[in-house]
Formats: structure tokens, C-alpha cells, sequence
């Protein structure tokens, strides 16, 4: 992607993908230019003016995230969602803004996902399969993302502040973009509200310093890690949980007591049409742009709920039990043939206790003495923690290593040294 000259703000339209097959330039920027004010005029009269020509080049350069501007122009053609007129029943439609959409019929979700210009309907959903999904996703792969991101947005030191260059502002930006796309294919809602925390984070108004620039890459490589704080944040709620035998005393004492939770303002609006079809209905929508306020929001909503939280003891995954009698294994599929935790977990279990295998048992208990290690630090004073203490990286590191190693071992998979060498690695 090619950059603006500085002094003219981040605006774009996802609009312009579509209009990059009409017949000439000039008809698509007299498109754009009917929808947005004078700003924008100006920053596509600057697009269109140095753009070639021949709109196929035009489409097969933007489309590919080619630069063909120098470096000191900035274009991000994602940012700003295009004014879309709808038919229909013929009266005047309110706009949702927001990449994330939902309803709620009961405790069913509706969900809906604003992407190439149009809403699209997911399968239906709930609080807790929300939660459940984000803490399942690899974390290590979200890590990797944000490393990449924050290495590419580093500064050496502040003599090379003013070094910084709008093409490694560009490279920052489009490699963030590019990994909410992958993520789209692979989680529609992670990855549209990704994007939407992205777009937000260039949403900046230049003030001519080198600080500009700067802005840009914290506040893109911020967006990046804003996921593995949310993971954080339930994984340390649902983790309480299971301590609690009544919900609602976890709900008092450990939900309502948490001001981070609270310090959020969401957006609801009636709105009189279907998002899909558009025909007349009345429906309450809330609507979402990035990840915390989403995944804060379900927590809320599941919390409200009064249900249990246990940790399965076949694979180690929170899940939510069915029924109010004391449950361990989860339904997640556990082996290669489609057998569920609960269907193999018990005789699995069984051929160790004949074994006199008490391995399991020193997993559970050095989990729980290192999760009351990363507790106790977590609420001192940087530099007041001792080596006893576990940082949150530390402990949940540790946590996924010693997962999949009590599943494999379970399974057969891993042998009772490596799986011990595991357990005792954090000390």
C-alpha cells in the first residue's frame, strides 16, 4: 500500500475495492466523492490525479498491496467504511457502525460480521462458547504475531527518532492488516474485530512531528496484543471460578469487584431492518470494533448466567457442565476415531490408578502452586517481586506446555519422564 503526504488525515473507503472494475478513475472518484466531505475530496483527487490510467493496472497495484507511490505518500485503502444505500420496504434505513454485530433471542446470539462491503450472518452463538473459543485459540500463534509486529515497529533509541520513515510505518501497518485477513478465514469474529482495532489505531491526526509516526506503530502493535491481554484477563476470571461451588458468590466477589470490567461504554441500537435481506424488522443490535469490548461483554453476559466453570481433567480446557452435579470431562473430541473427553477419559484414568501412576495428581498440584505464584506477584509493585513469584507469560507458557503434555501422556502419547520433566520445569 502506497502512504498520503503528511498533513492530510487517514481516510479511505472499502468502498473503493468495488468501484476498482468500473469503466474509468474519474467515475470512481466521482463515487467516492458523493459519499465523504471536502477531506476526503482532496485525498482521492490526490489518488486519482497521480493514478494510472489503464483502471486494470490500478486494480491489479491496489489489490496487491503494491507500492506504486514514493515512499512519502501513505494510502491505506481499508479504513473508512463507505456510506451503502439499501433497498427494501422503502423507508429510510439507520446504519449500523461497527464490524461486529449482534442480537440476542434468549441466550442465543445472533452474529454478524461487516466485511467486502456487507453484512454477513455467522452460525448462531452463546456467552460461553464465545469465552471458550478465544481461550482455545493458540496463543502461540498470537504471540508470534505481536512479536513480529512490535519488532518491526521498534526504535532504537530516541537520537533515531527522527529517522523514523513512512516506509516502515507502511511495512507495520500492512503486515497487521495482512494477519487480520489470514484471521478472518479462520475466525470471523477475532479477525474483523482485529481489523477494526487496527484502523482506529492510524485513525491519527498528524501534528508535523516524528512522533506522527510513532503513534501509528504503538498504537497498531497495542492492537496486536490486545487479544493476549483479553486471553489473560478470562483465563485468570475462569480460573477463580472454579473455586467457587456457588457462581453467583464468584460473581459478587471476583466479577463485580473487577473495575476494569466496568470502565467500558457499549453501543445498542434499534434498527428496522434485516442486516441480510433488508427487509422491515426491529431487532436491538450491539455493535463492536475491537477485541476487549467484545469479549468483556460476553463475559458480562455469561456471568449473568450462574453457571459453573470446571477445568476438564482429560484435556485441560475450561468448560462450562451441564448439569449442576460435580463434572470432570468435557465433550471437546479427544481422540483420532471422534470419541469425546468423557467418552474415553474414565477408562483412560482407570489403567493409570492400576498403575499406581501419580503423576496427574503432581501435575494438578504444581498447577495449582503455580498459578498462586503468578497470583501473589501479580498483585505486588514492579520490582517487588521475589524469583518465587511467576510473571502472567511465565505461568501461562508453562500452563500449554504442561497441557498438551498431560493429554498426550493420557493418550500414550508422551512417557512418564518427559511428561515429569514438564511439570517440574518452572521449579
Amino acid at each position: 500500500m502506497a502512504v498520503l503526504p503528511r498533513g492530510v488525515s487517514f481516510v479511505c473507503a472499502d468502498s473503493i475495492f468495488k468501484m476498482l472494475s468500473a469503466v474509468s478513475a474519474a467515475s470512481i472518484f466521482n463515487y467516492i466523492v458523493s459519499f465523504h466531505d471536502l477531506k476526503c475530496c482532496i485525498i482521492f483527487d490526490v489518488f486519482f490525479k497521480k493514478a494510472i490510467s489503464d483502471i486494470v493496472i490500478i486494480q491489479s497495484q491496489v489489490l496487491n498491496c503494491t507500492k506504486f507511490y514514493p515512499n512519502n505518500y501513505f494510502f491505506c485503502a481499508t479504513m473508512y467504511m463507505a456510506k451503502k444505500k439499501r433497498g427494501g420496504c422503502g423507508m429510510k434505513k439507520k446504519e449500523l457502525r461497527g464490524r461486529v454485530c449482534i442480537s440476542f433471542d434468549g441466550k442465543t446470539i445472533h452474529r454478524y460480521v461487516w466485511f467486502n462491503e456487507q453484512f454477513h450472518r455467522l452460525t448462531d452463538s452463546t456467552a460461553e462458547k464465545e469465552i471458550l473459543s478465544l481461550l482455545e485459540k493458540d496463543k502461540e500463534s498470537m504471540q508470534r504475531m505481536f512479536d513480529d509486529i512490535s519488532s518491526r515497529a521498534s526504535i532504537i533509541n530516541d537520537v533515531l527518532l527522527g529517522l523514523v520513515s513512512p516506509g516502515q510505518v507502511n511495512d507495520v501497518v500492512n503486515t497487521a492488516l495482512n494477519y487480520t485477513y489470514d484471521l478472518i478465514g479462520e475466525d470471523s469474529i477475532l479477525g474483523c474485530l482485529m481489523y477494526g482495532d487496527i484502523l482506529h489505531a492510524i485513525a491519527l491526526h498528524d501534528d508535523g512531528s516524528a512522533m506522527y509516526y510513532v503513534n501509528i506503530m504503538k498504537n497498531v502493535s497495542r492492537s496486536m496484543k490486545e487479544p493476549l491481554e483479553v486471553y489473560k484477563l478470562l483465563y485468570c476470571l475462569l480460573h477463580d471460578a472454579m473455586a467457587y461451588d456457588e457462581p453467583n458468590k464468584w460473581f459478587s466477589e471476583r466479577v463485580l469487584a473487577h473495575e476494569q470490567l466496568f470502565d467500558r461504554h457499549y453501543t445498542s441500537e434499534f434498527i428496522n431492518y434485516d442486516l441480510i435481506d433488508g427487509s422491515t424488522k426491529l431487532d436491538l443490535y450491539y455493535t463492536f470494533d475491537n477485541v476487549a469490548d467484545y469479549y468483556i461483554f460476553m463475559l458480562l453476559r455469561f456471568a449473568q448466567e450462574n453457571k459453573r466453570v470446571s477445568l476438564c481433567r482429560c484435556c485441560g480446557n475450561f468448560f462450562v457442565p451441564r448439569t449442576k452435579h460435580r463434572t470432570v470431562y468435557c465433550d471437546r473430541v479427544f481422540t483420532e476415531d471422534g470419541k469425546t473427553c468423557k467418552q474415553v477419559a474414565p477408562k483412560l484414568m482407570q489403567k493409570l490408578r492400576r498403575k499406581k501412576d501419580e503423576l496427574l495428581d503432581e501435575y494438578d498440584r504444581v498447577r495449582n502452586k503455580n498459578y498462586k505464584r503468578f497470583e501473589r506477584g501479580s498483585w505486588k509493585l514492579d520490582g517487588q517481586q521475589t524469583e518465587k513469584d511467576l510473571s502472567y507469560e511465565e505461568y501461562a507458557d508453562w500452563a500449554d506446555e504442561a497441557r498438551a503434555a498431560r493429554a498426550a501422556y493420557i493418550r500414550g502419547e508422551l512417557g512418564k519422564d518427559e511428561f515429569r520433566e514438564v511439570i517440574e520445569r518452572l521449579g
